[in-house]
Order: structure tokens, then C-alpha cells, then sequence
């Protein structure tokens, strides 16, 4: 379907698969992504840091499957996209700023900018992760099943799952959530949640043997072992997208009403 459409108006375009190891070449001017919010967090990958807004290329999502994939990032399936295009090509379809986490580890810069999270675990599922976190100038040592830090857009996604709060699509503040915290009964838990304001940072030492660091999902790992440092801030250059508020708007609805109710699950 998108393919007709696009030799339908003649547009030149070249394909790239999921899954092919690194980074694609992006010299078109717009990116689509084809599949749900996993595709459009590959394809955000291959669009690197840009500090001349002129030559940040816009990534426009399109949900092959929107039965079975809510496609929080997807802004068209096969029944709008010819419209959503034509809507785009106009400059009548508003491209949005959706900020994005830039990360190191040990002062070297992870591969990618950060569109959705990044997870501090253990060395699989079972393990205990034990870290100490620095934000907003204190200081805790911890442990838990993880520590979730994430973009705005990225606050619809694990970490909002494990508790956390969402917030407005266009923020410049990331979240960080604890995920399941040990801890003895009369423990003081501290810093289980919060924001980091926009020019801010949050950083993470592990005192893991094999601690991991995973970033947007399973598929990019690093290992984090003792003593290592994780530095995370908002990337001053945000990426550009096609992508609906009103799609992440849903999540702080259902936040309101769950609140409303003391926390009861909504049918």
C-alpha cells in the first residue's frame, strides 16, 4: 500500500529492512516506518543527533497492523496514509519536537540517541540490580529488579507500566522509575521516582559484577559492570516527527481517572 502510493505520485524512495545490522544511510527528506513502535525506535536510530534544525530529517510512522499494536509513535495505517502523506507534503501536517535521552557510559557515548528508554538491570531477569543513583543532588543506594529512565514520549512505555507518571509529549524533563525495590521494612526508599529538569543530568554507578544496560528495548545492550558510571540527559537536539499528541494525551486521561479512583483499575 505504501509503496503504490508513493509511485502513484512519483516520489523516488529506497527500502531499507528491520533488522539489518547497524545504522541505515539517511539522505532523503523524510523517513517512514512501517510496522509498529519497535520499527519506528530502529528507524528513530539511524537519524542521528542534528544541531541545524534545517537538516533534521523527519521520521513519519505508519501502523501495518493496527488490530494487534496500539503504535504510539504510528500516526497512519494503510486506510489514511495516502491522506496523512498528501497532508505532509503540503506542510499541512504539523511536525512535532519528541526530545530524546543522550547517554554514556564511562564518558563514551552509547551508539544511538534515545527515543524511548533506558533500563539498568541485572545480569538476566532473576538478578537483583544494585546501583547507586545521583539526581537532583542526592544520593541513593539501591536495589531492585531495574531503573527505568525515559524520554517524555517514552513515559507511555515500561515505565509508565511499573508506576511512573506520564508527562506532556513536547516536555523538555525526562523520568527515571525504580522497578519492584528490595528493600527492609523500616529501609528508607528514597528516590523511587521523579523528573530531572531539561539542562540536568542523572547518573547511575553500578556495583554489579554483570550488570546490563539496555537501551529501547531488548535489542541494544551494554555491559555495566562495578564501579562503571551511566551519565543520561536530554539530547539538546530532539528528533522531528509526524506523530500524534492525542495518542499520548489517551495515557494521561487514563492517569487522571485511575487517580480520581484511588488507584482502581479502570475496565
Amino acid at each position: 500500500m505504501v509503496r503504490a502510493v508513493l509511485d502513484s505520485a512519483g516520489i523516488a524512495y529506497g527500502i531499507t529492512v528491520r533488522g539489518k545490522p547497524g545504522r541505515f544511510e539517511v539522505n532523503h527528506d523524510l523517513v517512514i516506518s512501517i510496522g509498529g513502535d519497535g520499527t519506528f525506535l530502529d528507524a528513530s536510530h539511524s537519524i542521528l543527533s542534528e544541531s541545524d534544525p534545517k537538516k533534521r530529517v523527519p521520521l513519519f510512522g505508519v501502523n501495518s497492523a493496527p488490530e494487534s499494536s496500539f503504535g504510539n509513535y504510528c500516526n497512519a495505517t494503510a486506510s489514511n496514509f495516502q491522506i496523512m502523506l498528501e497532508r505532509i507534503l503540503s506542510g499541512k501536517e504539523y511536525c512535532y519536537d519528541v526530545a530524546r535521552l543522550h547517554a554514556t557510559i564511562d564518558g563514551k557515548q552509547i551508539d544511538v540517541p534515545v527515543l524511548n528508554e533506558v533500563l539498568v538491570a541485572g545480569s538476566n531477569a532473576a538478578a537483583t540490580a544494585r546501583y547507586d543513583l545521583k539526581v537532583n543532588g542526592e544520593v541513593s543506594s539501591q536495589r531492585s529488579s531495574g531503573l527505568i529512565v525515559a524520554t517524555p514520549s517514552g513515559t507511555t512505555g515500561l515505565s509508565h507500566s511499573a508506576g511512573g507518571q506520564v508527562v506532556a509529549l513536547n516536555s523538555r524533563k525526562f523520568a527515571y522509575q525504580v522497578l519492584a525495590r528490595f528493600g527492609l521494612p523500616d529501609a528508607r526508599k528514597d528516590l523511587n521516582s521523579g523528573f530531572v529538569p531539561f539542562g540536568e543530568s542523572l547518573t547511575v554507578e553500578s556495583t554489579m559484577n554483570n550488570g546490563k544496560i539496555y537501551v529501547d528495548g531488548p535489542h541494544m545492550e551494554y555491559a555495566f559492570k562495578r564501579g562503571s558510571v551511566l551519565e543520561v540527559k536530554i539530547d539538546p537536539n530532539p528528533l522531528r516527527a509526524y506523530v500524534s499528541p492525542y495518542r499520548h494525551h489517551e495515557y494521561d486521561e487514563y492517569q487522571l481517572r485511575c487517580r480520581r479512583l484511588g488507584g482502581e483499575a479502570i475496565a
